[in-house]
């Protein structure tokens, strides 16, 4: 369920929602962008901090609940919105000097059924609409977009551009021609996507273990027998008998761990991803000495050294030294969660 999925339901049982979400912070901070809560007349859900800014939030959300059902009861969508500062006050006695913005929406039945209009630029089902875009100000409607951008502004289509080419980032916030930002934000929570070569018992555990983990899991070999009868949800299997050409496609940002039962098959796809650049995590099955072997077929195909400080060879944690396939897998899972970027804001550059 996506997060505008939850406000349609909760609207129709309690009527107008607000949305606080963090759409941007300074200094230390208790959440970070992106993180959302729910506020209605008489509760909450979620958290996007504590004390001052997250009370003063709640009464500001309810303030304008109670205007948008005293201006706008009928069918035509409100659009309230506005946005406020906050300082994240004290941490363990200690003023943080943090500070959080956050923008705070309105959302009644109109405006949800307006969101449920599958857009013009958007083909399929409301599956392929994975994001809401809208000026940060009050007044201008929000649209449910897909990752087709033809006919969006070149604001709206920077931030759907940015947050494609970015799969950890939760929101992207462009500045505008017309003086105000445009915020585009995913529905659904940011999920890398994970690719692993290979269907040997360290792969088999690392895919069951990705499977409850904040990953887009593709596992790819090169024969369908080679998958066991039974896959967990959320994961996708994918037959390829040209594994550098499946390396050489996948999305930017990704995450790779390589652990075929072929050296010049693990050598072909590690080549493929290091010469590419734009993955975010490499990790290649074997010990030292493969390594060694292995960087040095690279150097000589052109791999520079800057790319093969990149590749974690021996993969996974190097305090694990356990060579059990479920205790490894742990060790590359727990790798993957540490190079992984803080969840939070495309402020637009690159």
């Amino acid at each position: 369920m996506d997060w505008l999925d939850d406000i349609e339901e909760r609207v129709e049982r309690v009527g107008a929602i607000a949305r606080v979400v963090i759409i941007a912070t300074d200094g230390p901070t208790p959440r970070a962008a992106g993180t959302a809560m729910l506020v209605w007349s008489d509760g909450a859900a979620g958290k996007i901090g504590r004390g001052e800014a997250e009370r003063r939030s709640i009464e500001i959300a309810r303030e304008m609940i109670a205007r948008r059902c005293a201006v706008a009861p009928g069918e035509e969508p409100a659009w309230l919105r506005t946005r406020e500062r906050f300082t994240t006050g004290e941490v363990l006695g200690e003023i943080t000097g943090g500070t959080i913005e956050v923008l705070i929406e309105v959302f009644g039945r109109a405006e949800c059924a307006a969101l449920a209009l599958r857009p013009a630029n958007v083909a399929g089902s409301r599956s392929g609409c994975g994001y809401v875009g809208r000026c940060v100000r009050s007044g201008e409607r929000s649209i449910r977009l897909g990752s087709e951008t033809a006919g969006l502004p070149a604001e709206w289509q920077a931030g759907v551009v940015q947050l494609a080419r970015r799969p950890h980032a939760r929101l992207a916030r462009i500045p505008s021609a017309s003086g105000d930002d445009v915020l585009i934000e995913r529905l659904e929570p940011p999920r890398p996507p994970f690719y692993v070569y290979g269907t040997g018992l360290v792969a088999r555990a690392l895919v069951s273990l990705l499977a409850g983990l904040p990953f887009e899991v593709i596992w790819i070999d090169t024969a369908p027998g080679r998958f066991p009868a039974e896959v967990k949800a959320g994961v996708r299997t994918v037959t390829s008998e040209d594994l550098e050409e499946t390396a050489r496609s996948a999305r930017d940002g990704a995450f790779h761990a390589v652990m075929t039962a072929d050296h010049d098959q693990d050598l072909a796809v590690c080549r493929q991803i290091l010469r590419s650049g734009r993955f975010h995590y490499l990790g290649l099955i074997g010990s030292r000495l493969k390594r060694e072997r292995l960087v040095r077929r690279l150097v000589a195909d052109g791999i520079d050294t800057v790319a093969l400080d990149r590749l974690s060879c021996p993969i996974g944690l190097a305090q694990i030294k356990s060579k059990q396939p479920s205790v490894m897998a742990i060790g590359i899972a727990a790798q993957a969660l540490a190079a992984l970027p803080p969840e939070g804001c495309d402020d637009g550059a690159g």
